[in-house]
């Protein structure tokens, strides 16, 4: 009966020796190598924007999705980090449209601003169809370029070029883009919207 006691005694006191041993970031989501990575800790924190299209032709409104990029890119430094700081480098992180945003109608456009401009990889806006502000097309995306200005404070801007139905390169600068630019919710929704280096 003695043995029995002991056996329980030095079992219970394995698991909680077990259980003291385990990796604290085990289930937090915040801290580096925890069960879920940036990647999902963002997803998890931000989940999908439900916005709503406005004006006429119907589109998500430019400062708000601005707002939601520049703050997932904010959080994603925070974390990544974090990460470096700890000795495990964040992978490079890409998040799509339809992984942020939730518009309340899909037969919408979406303001190819400065922000989405400079967030989005440049592969992501291979062959995309640019609208007016009239929803008439105007052309084809070419490529990004930036432009830069030092002054009494520097600042750099990107800016995208299109191929017009004549065959002509037109640029969309140096005025800041808002939503003089857009596309249809439709051809964007599943490209890449957020993209972001590694950390090392």
């Amino acid at each position: 009966m003695h043995r029995v006691r002991w056996v329980c005694v030095l079992a219970f006191a394995a698991a909680v020796a077990g259980a003291m041993v385990l990796p604290q970031t085990a289930g937090n989501p915040s801290a580096p190598g925890g069960a879920a990575d940036i990647r999902a800790q963002l997803l998890q924190e931000f989940g999908r924007l439900k916005i709503k299209a406005k004006g006429k032709p119907k589109t998500l409104p430019f400062d708000a999705v601005d707002k939601r990029l520049q703050a997932l890119a904010t959080r994603h430094a925070e974390l990544a980090a974090v990460q470096a700081a700890a000795g495990a480098p964040a992978a490079p992180l890409q998040l799509t449209f339809a992984e942020l945003f939730a518009p309340n109608r899909d037969d919408c456009f979406i303001a190819l601003s400065n922000t989405v401009i400079r967030l989005m990889p440049e592969s992501a806006l291979a062959d995309l169809t640019i609208y007016a502000p009239d929803a008439q097309p105007v052309g084809t995306f070419s490529n990004t370029y930036t432009y830069s200005r030092t002054a009494a404070s520097s600042y750099t801007l990107h800016f995208f070029q299109y191929r017009t139905p004549d065959g002509r390169l037109s640029k969309t600068g140096p005025d800041l883009l808002l939503d003089r630019f857009r596309a249809r919710w439709a051809d964007v929704r599943d490209r890449v919207c957020l993209s972001l280096p590694a950390t090392e």
